[in-house]
């Protein structure tokens, strides 16, 4: 098994944010048509999403030269309609609002640009605009506690046989699920998710380590656009569909053989070296690990039937 997944060294902090086009969907290359600021005199509204809470922080605009800032330096700048000049948030505070994704509607006018702030978003020291705390959204029928997550920004193996380390260690997680169907008492379910370590060059941030998958699939894709030299993604891109394939099933049957005569800590090693190679082939064919969450999430509903 070949755990040197990465050891291109880097002094980026903030991985290029990932350009989505139309309705949400990658255009091709990974790069968006430009927003159409025609409409709105030169402007178009720029929502900014937490990318691991997916809370809204706040709303800015941004003119052109705003939009092409934020891409290039990977921190979003806006246009500041008051003083009419370009504005980079965090400037002044240090809170800067480092970009994930950037996404552009249906209608080419509106963009949804996740972060991860360093600090509180809005000037009256708050996390948002809004007055609201930046926390896991709770949704109607549960409950998410997310513990923190220590994030490594150490290279993947440099060389040192000691510093080999697996893309991505998640420690075991503990789920209460009820039933609200059949107890209205109890409409709500419990997730309770421990603290994580993570390690990803280029400082991918994520306090949840489900949602971290969608920003490691960012990264991978980031990869093929790329191709840097010296990158073991890369290696596997260039070595094609049949050699993915098999890393996949390598990595599945060492995951089998930690489970059956191993370890638990080496069982959630190999898992993720598993994971992290299906998620490069699935980035090879076009398709999502969130294409997957939404199939299960699918047979999960009532009536739902084998195809």
């Amino acid at each position: 098994m070949d755990n040197n997944m990465d050891n291109k060294p880097s002094q980026v902090t903030t991985p290029l944010p990932h350009r989505e086009g139309q309705g949400g969907g990658s255009a091709s290359g990974g790069i968006a048509d430009s927003p159409d600021f025609n409409k709105m005199n030169g402007l178009v509204p720029a929502i900014i999403q937490d990318a691991d809470t997916r809370q809204v922080l706040m709303l800015g605009y941004m003119n052109p030269e705003a939009y092409e800032k934020t891409v290039a330096e990977g921190r979003v700048t806006f246009y500041s309609r008051t003083r009419q000049c370009l504005w980079t948030k965090g400037e002044t505070s240090g809170n800067f609002l480092n970009v994930v994704s950037i996404k552009l509607d249906c209608d080419q006018d509106t963009l949804l640009i996740r972060v991860h702030p360093t600090g509180p978003v809005c000037h009256t020291g708050t996390d948002t605009c809004w007055g609201e705390k930046n926390e896991c959204i709770v949704h109607s029928d549960s409950e998410c506690i997310v513990h923190s997550a220590e994030v490594h920004s150490d290279t993947f193996a440099s060389g040192n046989p000691e510093s080999q380390q697996s893309l991505c260690t998640m420690h075991s997680s503990t789920m209460h699920l009820k039933d609200t169907n059949e107890n209205p008492e109890s409409q709500q379910s419990l997730c309770t998710m421990h603290s994580s370590t993570m390690h990803l060059k280029d400082t991918m941030h994520s306090d949840n380590p489900l949602l971290f998958l969608s920003d490691l699939q960012d990264f991978i894709e980031k990869r093929h656009r790329e191709m840097p030299e010296g990158s073991y993604t890369t290696s596997l891109f260039r070595d094609g569909l049949n050699r993915m394939a098999q890393k996949v099933g390598e990595e599945a049957l060492e995951l089998v053989i930690e489970a059956c005569n191993g370890t638990d800590e080496r069982m959630i090693y190999e898992g993720s070296d598993m994971l992290y190679h299906l998620i490069v082939l699935l980035t090879s064919k076009g398709l999502r690990i969130e294409q997957m969450a939404k199939e299960l999430q699918e047979r999960h509903q009532p009536g739902w039937e084998k195809h």
